[in-house]
């Protein structure tokens, strides 16, 4: 057992910072673009916003939601006011516009997380969108309460939706507030660690659905049922899993990107990792799934298996190789034995010396030529 637990670890040793240099490899390459470009107007974008006493942000979130609009990309902007008790009711009725819907959700219904709330606004786009005639033509996008998105975000986005295979996109996060040391961290963790890892998941067709600037087909959703997101602490990327199963093809753009506000205190930052974490251990029971689908390929299932099993061993393994580690490894400082020489060969810790003055191991030398001996191993009175 432990000749197998010292290769498994070592392996992982290993096969981090080799995982680690391929997405980086992958980083220096731009994702493959589409290889058509949509027709204009074949597809009506619907952008959720899910909000919870958002009056510091909403105002100016949705005016930017509404911007994206062209006649290329026709939108529509659905803001579920989860139950809000400040001020968000107010400004969101003060915006007048006929492209912005609001959902306003009361008790019991409202605060029971944010996937509910987005299934409340889904259901909500799935009627009127049966009403229309535009089920198959709509596009459904999620944007956070501080979330804005590049002005070409939704033409670029269209471009990959020209292929009919595609039932998701992902985009690139980028962070707003870089200023403080946390901010800028998450900008590199989200702009370049998580992107690097996204492109790469794009071409082993992997991609992970995240909760800020995700699109999926409305078709693709009501595959889902009526309630497409879970109650998971990370609901999208449970949404994502729940996709690829379907058999849904999911790309990732990194041309255009949402951007949003980074936690920059400390406490608030431990809180939202923490809940992320126990949600990637919540997403665990979709392993047993992923391993009997046949519409996930080997190299995607590797990944899916590195996110959602490694949280499971990073403390077993780590108090293991803690544990483990000096047993391994040769004692430093090696010890030293004294060595005594004499005429007929050397005598472990020995009394014999050649009685010289000038020699460095007067008490371990067994002679040399200040001592009248001819032995000169180790000793420097010569």
């Amino acid at each position: 057992m432990m000749p197998v637990l010292k290769v498994l670890t070592f392996a992982l040793l290993i096969g981090w910072p080799t995982y680690n240099l391929c997405i980086a490899a992958l980083a220096l390459r731009p994702t493959p673009s589409a290889h058509r470009h949509f027709q204009p107007g074949s597809l009506r974008f619907w952008v959720m916003i899910p909000a919870l006493n958002e009056a510091k942000v909403i105002a100016n979130t949705v005016r930017a939601a509404l911007e994206l609009h062209s006649p290329l990309s026709p939108v529509r902007v659905l803001v579920i006011d989860d139950g809000s008790d400040d001020e968000t009711p107010d400004i969101l009725a003060g915006i007048r516009n006929r492209r912005l819907h609001v959902l306003r959700r009361d008790a019991p219904d409202a605060r029971q997380g944010k996937g509910e709330a987005l299934n409340a606004g889904y259901r909500k786009i799935r009627r009127i969108a049966e009403v229309e005639g535009t089920t198959q033509s709509t596009v459904v996008g999620v944007i956070d309460g501080d979330g804005r998105g590049d002005p070409m975000l939704l033409h670029t986005v269209a471009d990959l939706f020209a292929d009919r295979r595609v039932g998701a996109v992902q985009t690139r996060v980028r962070i707003q507030n870089r200023k403080p040391i946390l901010g800028l961290l998450q900008d590199l963790e989200f702009a370049c660690v998580a992107n690097a890892s996204q492109s790469l998941r794009d071409r082993l067709g992997s991609v992970g659905m995240g909760g800020n600037g995700q699109f999926v087909r409305l078709s693709e959703l009501a595959r889902l049922g009526g309630s497409p997101w879970s109650s998971c602490l990370v609901e999208d990327l449970e949404l994502g899993l729940r996709l690829h199963l379907a058999g849904v093809t999911i790309r990732y753009c990194s041309i255009a990107s949402m951007s949003q506000q980074a936690v920059v205190d400390a406490g608030r930052l431990v809180r939202q990792r923490t809940r992320w974490a126990q949600g990637n251990l919540q997403c665990a029971r979709y392993v047993r799934p992923l391993f009997g689908s046949h519409r996930i390929g080997s190299f995607g299932l590797i990944d899916f298996l590195v996110y959602l099993v490694s949280p499971w061993l990073t403390i077993p393994l780590t108090l293991f190789v803690s544990a483990r580690w000096p047993s391994w490894s040769p004692a430093w400082p090696p010890a030293r034995t004294s060595v005594a020489w004499s005429r007929t060969g050397p005598r472990r810790n020995g009394r014999s010396g050649c009685g010289s003055a000038r020699c460095s191991f007067p008490d371990s030398c067994g002679g040399c030529s200040t001592g009248g001996g001819s032995v000169t191993s180790r000793c420097d009175a010569a």
